[in-house]
Formats: structure tokens, C-alpha cells, sequence
């Protein structure tokens, strides 16, 4: 899609032009961790902690919840390798997240609307900050137990959702939200305020680039033993 900055940088049709991330690492081929038939995994700019990674559809679709009913289960092995990945290399709990855009104009704290999903290694309970959303933004929730399908709850009546999974050893506990009214990166803002660095939620301003060749370095051998154990 034109303008659309995943598209430029992993779309197999992208056009010969410099994407965001390549004109900030000139010095980097790629930041590509992993890439299946229609998916690809990178760290995230914005670094907030190390390891903060996206999975990404290579197509454009506008969140998750569009996307065609056979890549269903194609994105959840993914979500699922990607947060076992990070689970053995911080040895934390994982949090994996999706503003779900319903329309270009209802975003739902998406900043940018090609599907993706967070996984961030956090040991940090977010829950208490979700559930004091004042009742105005938070108008409706339920539990997520068959993603990318639940989300037609809310796409169908063109409603934006935040879908948020935690994933623990012993349990996972998902939720997902009426998304409409939230900010852009309220997430990002969650965690910010979780881990004490409040200051630090804009990707645009912290790109956290250290921290991006720290997970490239360590994550890239991680990945590379797990696409042999599965081959």
C-alpha cells in the first residue's frame, strides 16, 4: 500500500525506496528475526525494553482481525514460537498486544494501521492499569480465547478493539477491549509507566537503537536454532 511504511520495508511488491527504519540504519541489511509464508518477525523501534518484538503480516491488512481465515492458524504458531523465543532469552512473562484498527479514521491507539502484533518480555503486572480505564473509552470487554476470530465481535459493528495476552508459564490470561477513544501508543504508555520509564513511551522520539542491536545479536541465533529444530 502506498505511504505505508511496513509495506515499503517488507512487502514482497515494495517499491525501490528507502523505508523508515533504513534511512535510521544505514548500516543494517534488514532487521528480520524470522519470516514465514506471510509473516515476518523484527524488533520493534522504540526499544523500550530490549527484546520488544512485532510480528508483521508481509500484505497489508489493516489489523489481525482482517486478515483471511486460513492465516489464522500461521499467526498464532508464530505469536506462540516468537513468545516461547523470548520467554528462554529474558526469562520473564510475555505480553503480547494489538491495537485493532476498524478503519483508517477509528484506530484504536494504532499509530500505524498494518497489522501487527507486540510481544514484549515484561515482568510487570499491566492488568491493574487496564482495568482502571474510565468507563468512557472502556465500554465493552471480553475474553480472548480464539484470536484473530474474537475480533470480529468488534470489527463487525466497525468498532476498533485492543486485543492483550499474557502469557506465564503456568497460565495465560487474554482479554480484549472496546478500543475507541484510547491514544495513540496507549500501550506503550501502560508499560512506560509499569517499568518506570514514563518518559520513554514514544517510539518516534526513544528509538531505543542500542537495544535494537543488542536483540538482533541476541535473538537471531535463538530464531536460527529454532527454524533448524523444526525443519
Amino acid at each position: 500500500m502506498e505511504n505505508c511504511e511496513f509495506c515499503s520495508e517488507f512487502s514482497s511488491l515494495k517499491q525501490d525506496k528507502l523505508s523508515f527504519f533504513h534511512s535510521l540504519f544505514l548500516h543494517l541489511d534488514n532487521r528480520i528475526l524470522k519470516e514465514t509464508e506471510n509473516f515476518v518477525i523484527v524488533p520493534s523501534l522504540g526499544q523500550i525494553l530490549e527484546g520488544y518484538l512485532l510480528v508483521i503480516t508481509k500484505d497489508h491488512y489493516i489489523s489481525m482481525g482482517t486478515l483471511p481465515s486460513q492465516f489464522h492458524v500461521e499467526v498464532n504458531q508464530v505469536i506462540e514460537r516468537t513468545s516461547e523465543i523470548l520467554r528462554t532469552a529474558y526469562n520473564t512473562d510475555i505480553l503480547q498486544f494489538e491495537h485493532g484498527p476498524s478503519s483508517s479514521s477509528k484506530k484504536g491507539g494504532c499509530c500505524i494501521d498494518h497489522a501487527h502484533v507486540h510481544i514484549v518480555p515484561l515482568n510487570a503486572d499491566i492488568l491493574p492499569n487496564i482495568d482502571s480505564l474510565p468507563d468512557l473509552v472502556l465500554r465493552e470487554r471480553c475474553e480472548a480465547n480464539a484470536f484473530p476470530g474474537i475480533t470480529q465481535y468488534f470489527l463487525k459493528e466497525n468498532r476498533p478493539y485492543l486485543y492483550i495476552n499474557i502469557s506465564r508459564a503456568s497460565n495465560n490470561k487474554s482479554i480484549i477491549l472496546d478500543a475507541n477513544g484510547l491514544p495513540s501508543q496507549y500501550m506503550r504508555r501502560v508499560i512506560a509507566q509499569a517499568i518506570g520509564k514514563e518518559n520513554e513511551w514514544d517510539w518516534a522520539i526513544f528509538l531505543g537503537e542500542q537495544e535494537i542491536g543488542n536483540c538482533l545479536q541476541r535473538l537471531r541465533p535463538l530464531f536460527t536454532e529454532m527454524e533448524n529444530s523444526n525443519a
